[in-house]
């Protein structure tokens, strides 16, 4: 079996998506073409967090979005046509609430809605036409409301234990003309998981003991939930390590990009990977965070944890003072949404992935994107 290695990045993710995960060791081998490390850390979340999003309006999550474009596509479609929607592996709408918002500009405020529990005549039909394909019935053409349209799918679901999803998404429309054209789209997700520990949990996972210059493994093995949701391959992900300081947070020192540098990461097939820790590493904790892309189709999974390194003694700096951040907030909007999170515990590892990696731009990108068409 031939190796490869994973080419440098062009850049960081941009900043959006906070979380958090702790990675664990196991004694699962890697294929035998690669030498099997003391460490193998196996992609096997109990929890998944799925948060789709509009690629056709959007434009493809890719790991590094730092040239992403800052406005949408809309969906073309017609008065009276229809728009097909077709959810991602093991997502289930037969819950899902569908609501159409109208407006006369892409910025504009809305001036019709309709909906699924809505009355008639702003009643929206939605019907299964089966393998998670769903088919909404768009209205007339009333002279008066639109062309532009806000088109959102709340309260989706999964038919798998273990995978969230986490927020509703929309699809930003623009009616072209009247008549029964049928639009068909397909959202991706961002999928954001932990292990061993469930996102849901209180308790802090204990980090990997590594030592500087060892090599660990990562493998995503047939059965974790990033495979079933079609996800979880290496040949393009980023790694990086982010120092931590004693409460679990992020001490601002520069990211240890992993993935930068060819000779410490090598990718024997799409789901088993070997890292060398650099020998220079500091002691310390640190976060490991991982980035996977799909390709060209658009999904993206992150995947964060921690390490115990043993190295080099970390230098020692002088204390400073803790500024407490009471939420974060950025330019993007994510995080400005008037939708209140599920109600659920996080790990409190959660608030360190702001400072890791800078992951899901892609996130950020859709929040930015849906921040403009609402304001």
């Amino acid at each position: 079996m031939s190796t490869r290695t994973v080419p440098r990045p062009a850049g960081l993710v941009r900043a959006g998506v906070v979380a958090v995960a702790v990675l664990a060791s196991s004694a699962l081998g890697l294929p035998s073409a690669v030498a099997a490390p003391a460490v193998v850390i196996p992609l096997t979340p109990p929890e998944v967090l799925v948060v789709p999003y509009a690629v056709e309006n959007t434009g493809p999550m890719t790991p590094d979005m730092a040239d992403y474009p800052e406005t949408i596509t809309p969906v073309a479609v017609e008065w009276t046509g229809s728009l097909v929607v077709q959810l991602p592996p093991l997502l289930d709408g037969a819950g899902m609430e569908v609501s159409l918002e109208l407006m006369a500009t892409e910025e504009g405020a809305v001036t019709r809605e309709y909906g699924t529990t809505l009355l008639a005549p702003d009643t929206l039909t939605v019907t299964d036409i089966g393998s998670g394909a769903y088919s909404v019935a768009l209205p007339a053409d009333d002279t008066v409301n639109g062309p532009f349209g806000r088109l959102t799918f709340d309260g989706v679901s999964s038919t798998e234990t273990g995978i969230e999803v986490l927020a509703p998404f929309d699809y930003f429309l623009e009616f072209t003309g009247a008549g029964g054209a049928v639009a068909n789209v397909a959202p991706q997700i961002l999928a954001i998981a932990q292990v061993p520990c469930p996102l849901s949990s209180m308790t802090e996972c204990p980090a990997i003991p590594v030592d500087a210059g060892e090599q660990f493994g990562i493998t995503v093995p047939p059965t974790s939930l990033l495979r079933a949701l079609g996800l979880g391959t290496l040949d393009d992900m980023m790694l990086g390590l982010e120092k931590l300081d004693g409460d679990g947070m992020a001490t601002g020192e520069e990211t240890i990009m992993l993935t930068d540098d060819p000779t410490l990461v090598t990718v024997s097939d799409p789901y088993n990977a070997t890292v060398t820790l650099p020998a220079s590493t500091p002691g310390g904790t640190y976060g490991l965070t991982l980035v996977q892309a799909t390709g060209t189709t658009g999904s993206l999974s992150v995947t964060f944890g921690k390490l115990a390194v043993t190295g080099v003694p970390a230098p020692v700096a002088p204390a400073a003072p803790r500024i407490v951040n009471a939420g974060l907030r950025s330019h993007t909007g994510w995080g400005e949404e008037a939708r209140p999170a599920p109600d659920r515990g996080l790990s409190p590892l959660v608030a360190v992935g702001a400072g890791m990696m800078l992951v899901a731009g892609a996130g950020a990108a859709v929040a930015l994107r849906r921040r403009s068409v609402r304001d």
